[in-house]
């Protein structure tokens, strides 16, 4: 019986889509590290087929794929600024995941926490001038992310911790439910006041 998990799990794994790879991934390798030695050539088999599968092309993936038809809270300036939090993201993200200095990871991490702020007061602004009756839970969740996030980047400088998946996927998850669930909120005061 289990020698059909490991192939079964990688050939699940191999189909995941980007967003959920990483999590399948560290499942599948906690499978393989907790029982490669009771299952011997079947798991170092499975583990080089999820190499060529998973592996090698989620280096590739970045963790957040732009799809303006998913994302667009139809203002262009808050969609191009959005765009360009993914960019970061994405770039921290890769940063990770080929093993970068400390340096580097802290240079990326440090853009992408200033242009987050700067984004956040680009949209509060705006979104105080037309009169967004949603604009305070709005701030409100702007400034929770942004003390969440400056409490990591001081821990990352003082060596406390390090950019980890679980990081990622936090600021993966935040990103995503915020455009959809909050900043598409905005779009249609924005564009009943002929503002795009």
């Amino acid at each position: 019986m289990a020698q059909y998990a490991i192939p079964e799990a990688s050939s699940t794994f191999s189909k995941q889509k980007p967003s959920e790879g990483a999590y399948a991934r560290r499942c599948v390798d906690r499978f393989i590290r907790q029982f490669s030695a009771r299952l011997g050539p079947t798991a170092r088999a499975a583990s080089r087929r999820i190499n060529l599968l998973g592996y090698e092309k989620a280096a590739t993936m970045a963790l957040i794929d732009w799809d303006r038809a998913r994302y667009s809270v139809q203002v262009k300036q808050f969609d191009d600024e959005h765009q360009e939090l993914v960019h970061l993201i994405n770039d921290l993200h890769a940063a990770m995941k080929s093993g970068k200095s400390r340096d580097l990871l802290g240079h990326t991490l440090n853009k992408l926490v200033e242009y987050t702020k700067t984004h956040f007061s680009n949209e509060e602004a705006a979104l105080a001038r037309i009169g967004y009756p949603e604009l305070a839970p709005h701030r409100k969740e702007h400034g929770e992310f942004v003390k969440h996030v400056a409490e990591f980047q001081r821990a990352f400088a003082a060596g406390e911790t390090t950019v980890t998946v679980d990081v990622m996927e936090f600021l993966r998850s935040w990103l995503v439910d915020h455009i959809l669930k909050s900043d598409r909120g905005y779009g249609p005061l924005f564009a009943a006041k002929n503002i795009h």
